[in-house]
């Protein structure tokens, strides 16, 4: 069995940890990603999954796997730069004190180049953070694609 990175996050309910990786396909491109992933002896659910179930959004109840629908490139989703968070004049200004960050999920990743955690997808290559982004955007917004049987390729 492959190696799974794991990521933690803490919120209200405690800590969770869920599975942080994604498959590639053939072309070395990441296009799917799971609800979960069973072994046999326990159910391990991707960090995405838990993160959309702990803030109260509708997860597959049964494992699947699902094409990612993605928004587009790296630019998809807000990104704002850490250091912003320990200047007063940012965190004041652009930041209204924290206020930008209520009724949010905020997902904190890197992007640097020398971080090495960036990843071909039909967007193009982008960091992970936002992988997972694409992948909670789905089901909050409940917009996941899926694989069409062969059959249809027919018609």
């Amino acid at each position: 069995m492959k190696t799974r990175n794991l990521l933690g996050c803490s919120c209200a309910a405690g800590w969770i940890i869920g599975i942080a990786n994604f498959e590639y396909t053939s072309g070395g491109t990441i296009r799917h990603t799971f609800s979960e992933l069973s072994t046999g002896e326990s159910d391990l659910y991707t960090f995405a999954t838990l993160l959309a179930k702990k803030s109260g959004h509708q997860v597959p109840t049964k494992p699947e796997a699902f094409l990612i629908n993605f928004a587009g490139g790296p630019e998809s989703f807000k990104v704002i730069d850490l250091y912003k968070l320990f200047y007063s004049k940012p965190w004041d200004g652009e930041l209204k004190k924290g206020k930008v960050f209520e009724n949010k999920i905020v997902l904190i990743g890197v992007s640097a180049s020398a971080f090495q955690d960036f990843h071909n997808t039909p967007f193009g290559v982008i960091p992970g953070v936002v992988i997972h982004a694409n992948v909670i955007s789905n089901y909050i917004d409940r917009l996941r694609l899926r694989d069409m049987d062969s059959w249809w390729l027919v018609i």
